[in-house]
This record gives C-alpha cells, structure tokens and sequence, in this order.
C-alpha cells in the first residue's frame, strides 16, 4: 500500500512538472515556397538559375519544468524538396545553359539533392531571470548574425547564457563552434572573409550588455573572439523622438577589429589564417585592422518609413564578421551585421564609403490592408584594390501582400528584385518570389 501511494505521488510530481513544461510550449508549422533567378551580367558564369523549392520548418518551443531550477526544450526541424534547379557543376559552366545556384546541396555529379532535412534541439535551464540554451541558435546581434536569404535559415552550434536579473539590463555570454549554411546538411568550422578555403575554427566567443537607459534609448557593448583570426569590440547607441505626427529614430554604431593568434604571424598568415582587404604591393590577404563606423536615421509618420545612413570602413582589411563562404564556398551564405547588408552585397570593403537611402509604404489607408512595399539604394566608393579607387551600387525593391481574408487569410505573397553593379565583385541581377505561410500547431 505504501508502495502505491509513493508511486502515485511520484506520478503526480512528474505530471505537474509536465504540465509546466507544456503549458508555457508553442509550435508552428513555417511554409517558404520560393523561387530565384540570378543573371551574371558580365561574366562567363551564365545563368545560375531559375531554381524553385519549398520549405517546412517545425518550430517549438517548451515552457520550464517547475522549482529552482528549470528545464526546456526548443526544436527547429526542416526539410527542403526541391522543384526545379537544372544543370551540372562538373561541367566547365561557358558549355551549359545552366548550373545549381544557391539554394540546394549539390551531389557527387554535380546536380542539385531532389531533398533534404536538418534537426536541431536546443536544451535549455533556467534559475530566476538567467537562462542557459545549448544547441542550435539563430544568433542577430552586433558580432554575429545568421542568414536567412533562402529556403531554410544558416544555423549556429554552440552555448550561450542570457540574464536579465538586474533592472532595464540584458546580458549576453556565449561560444559557437560550429554553423551549418543555408544550403548544406553537414556543420562546418568558422572562418571570416577571407580565410583560405577549409581554413577553420571552432571557437568563437561573444559577450555583450545592453541597458535601457530611458524607455526609447538604448546603450550596448559586445566584444567578439573568433580564434586565430580576430578580436572585435562594438559599442552601439539608439534613440528615437516625437517629431511633429512621426517619430525620429537616431542609430549610432561603432565596431573595431583587430587580429588574433595565427592571424597575426607572418607563419599564421601563410596557412590560411588570412582576411580580405588592400595591403598595398598588390598585396589583397593580411591581418585583421579595420574598423567600421555606421550611422542611421528614419523617420516614421503614419504609413510611411524614410531613411538615410553612412558607413565607413577604416584601415587595411574589410570589416571583419563570420563569413562560411571564404572557407566553404560551396555553401555560401553570410550576412554582415550592419545596416548595409543588401540581397546581394553589404558594403563592407577596405576603404570603402557609402551612403544609402529607404522608403517604405503601407497601403492600409487606400483601402489594401496587407499591401506594403520597400525600395532602397546604396552607393559605396574608395573602395581600395590593386586597381585603385573602385565604387559599387546596389538598388533593392520588394512587394508584398498578406492575404486578409477568406480560406488563404494569412498567406504572404512577396516579389524581391535587386540589381547589383560593382567594380570589384562584376554585376549580378536578381529576383526572388516568395510564398509565406504559417501553421499555429500549439
């Protein structure tokens, strides 16, 4: 008899827990339908696409088991099948028509996987306001941040403990070993711009603070240490003001780069250890030294959204960030954490300077709830290279309708164009179609 009431409590405990850990749980079902052509205006490369698929990601996310210490689990789960990507890479690319682009793993001979799947758990523990997550992460902060510029997001492996036991401050703590690209199964090192090609780590440490200092202003210091190739500091301010029916939005960032380790020996250097910039000589692969300034404004009244900004990059080597498609170029994919990071480029170049502009608008008001639209253009110049000054320019425009009623209410339909123009990196056309769609499951 004893025996049974013990076991019942116990199964009474444990149901309690569970139900903690369910009640607080979400889970989603996100659908990504998209199909992309690139055009390679002035090179041989051709025409990397069309190329067509569809994407399910699974997203949950549990509450905490009960008591001092609590217990989850958050899980991303894809799976990609591809509809169209014609074409080979083993054949030299003037002699086809088309090649695999950039939105699915290649096989052996070179064609596109039919399909493919990622699992990710992320387990996590929380004591009072700090929470401890192991597993994958989808990072967007100043020194690290993930792409998601196709079918399924590039994820990162690795620890990172966020507090928020002290009033109007978050903390941040983490490392990542390893990330896997937006068109891969396999998790590969870490490397920035201009590693040698399977020229890894896997230690990145990051750390960061942010502080309310009034209800709209914002004050952050990060610092970043990828292993061998550099140490980065950032300092961050954002504010925003009541001007006129609007309201003003003040951004002023700062981030500083300098080399580590292997990455700033002679020795270092010639293994791979390297990033991309202008040394002089001819010389475009040294060490880490840069440091980029960014400053940003917009200003919001009603259904309207304009800005205006200006980024410089200082020193010898390009802004430095985690960038896979140097070490792994097969599987690309990287976006740089600042403002100028575009579809196709980011502006980021030793030397460079560039001013850039936005206009976004929603159509609410003339009778098209769910219509808005986004147009921007970036212009860089002094960029450095062996071949003196060089500029680029990129303009960017998008459409998109959310669907407000009716058996589709909730479907996003979405057309991406941009046009690239760069005397370093050639020119590149590019339009992207999207179908968007959300599945509450919990």
């Amino acid at each position: 008899m004893k025996r049974i009431i013990l076991l019942s409590l116990v199964i009474g405990e444990i149901a309690c827990v569970q139900a903690e850990f369910l009640k607080d749980s979400t889970a989603e079902l996100y659908l990504r339908n998209m199909y992309v052509e690139q055009d390679y205006r002035n090179t041989h490369r051709g025409d990397a696409g069309p190329e067509w698929g569809q994407a399910f990601t699974l997203r949950y996310k549990s509450g905490f088991t009960e008591g001092i210490v609590g217990f989850g689990l958050d899980v991303i789960g894809t799976t990609v099948v591809r509809l169209d990507s014609g074409g080979t890479t083993k054949k030299n690319v003037r002699d086809v028509s088309r090649v695999p682009g950039t939105m699915f793993p290649t096989k052996r001979n070179g064609k596109a996987e039919n399909t493919y799947s990622t699992l990710d758990p992320t387990f996590k523990m929380r004591v009072s306001k700090t929470k401890l997550e192991v597993g994958g992460f989808l990072p967007y902060n100043p020194v690290l941040r993930h792409n998601d510029g196709r079918l399924v997001p590039q994820t990162f492996f690795g620890q990172q403990i966020t507090s928020n036991e002290f009033e109007n401050t978050t903390l941040i703590l983490g490392k990542m070993e390893h990330a896997r690209g937006r068109t891969s199964t396999d998790r590969q090192g870490l490397a920035p711009t201009g590693a040698g090609v399977g020229v890894a780590t896997n230690k990145f440490y990051y750390g960061g603070v942010e502080y309310k200092l009034t209800d709209t202003a914002t004050v952050k210091y990060y610092y970043g240490n990828l292993k061998d190739f550099y140490k980065q500091h950032f300092l961050g301010a954002n504010d925003s003001f009541k001007i006129g029916l609007g309201k003003l939005n003040v951004n002023l960032y700062y981030w500083h780069s300098g080399s580590d380790g292997k990455n700033g020996s002679s020795k270092g250097r010639s293994q791979g250890y390297t990033a991309t910039g202008y040394y002089g000589n001819g010389v475009t692969r040294g060490k880490v030294n840069n440091n980029t300034y960014q400053t940003y404004i917009n200003y919001q009244v009603k259904n309207h959204d304009i800005g205006v900004g200006y980024l410089v990059v200082s020193g010898r080597s390009n802004t430095s960030y985690i960038d896979q498609a140097s070490a792994y170029p097969d599987i690309g994919g990287t976006s740089a954490p600042m403002i100028t990071q575009r579809i196709i480029g980011n502006f980021t170049r030793a030397g460079e300077r560039s001013w850039f502009t936005h206009y976004t608008y929603n159509f609410k008001d003339w009778g098209l709830p769910g219509l808005r639209t986004h147009i921007n253009f970036t212009k860089g110049h002094g960029i450095k290279s062996t071949r003196g000054s060089l500029k680029e320019w990129e303009r960017d425009f998008s459409i998109a309708y959310t669907m407000q009623e009716g058996f589709f209410k909730g479907v996003t339909l979405e057309w991406r164009d941009a046009v690239f123009r760069s005397q370093v990196a050639g020119h590149l056309d590019q339009t992207r179609l999207y179908v968007h769609y959300t599945v509450p499951l919990l």
